[in-house]
C-alpha cells in the first residue's frame, strides 16, 4: 500500500518534469540551430575523413609502385653490368677474329707478292 509521503514525492516529481519540459520548449529553436551546426560540422568531419582515407590509400599504392620501380631499376643495373661484360668479351673476340683474318690476308698477299717477284721460282 502506498504511503501518503510517497504520493507527494510523485506529485513533486511530476511537477518538476513538467517544469523541465516547459523550459526545454523555450530552448527548442536554439537546440535546433545547435543540432544543425553539429550536423554541419559532422558532415565536414566525415568528408575530411573520407578524403584522408582516399589519400592514405593512394599514398600506399604510390609507395608500392615506387618499390616496384626501385626493384626494376636495381634489376636494370644488374643487367647493364652483365651486358657491359658480355659486350666487352664480344668486342675482344671480334678484334681477335679480325686480327686473324688480317694475318691470313697479309700472309696470302705476302705469298702472292713473293710469287710475283719470283722468290719461289726455280730457275
Amino acid at each position: 500500500m502506498m504511503n501518503p509521503a510517497d504520493k507527494v514525492d510523485i506529485e513533486v516529481d511530476l511537477e518538476e518534469a513538467t517544469f523541465t519540459d516547459i523550459e526545454w520548449d523555450e530552448q527548442e529553436p536554439q537546440r535546433r540551430h545547435g543540432d544543425a551546426r553539429v550536423a554541419s560540422v559532422q558532415s565536414k568531419v566525415d568528408s575530411v575523413k573520407s578524403q584522408m582515407h582516399e589519400n592514405i590509400v593512394l599514398a600506399l599504392e604510390n609507395t608500392a609502385k615506387t618499390e616496384e620501380l626501385h626493384e626494376a631499376s636495381l634489376e636494370l643495373v644488374d643487367e647493364a653490368a652483365i651486358f657491359r661484360e658480355q659486350s666487352r668479351r664480344t668486342r675482344r673476340a671480334m678484334m681477335m677474329r679480325n686480327m686473324k683474318w688480317a694475318a691470313i690476308l697479309l700472309l696470302v698477299v705476302g705469298i702472292l707478292a713473293a710469287a710475283g717477284f719470283g722468290i719461289f721460282h726455280h730457275g
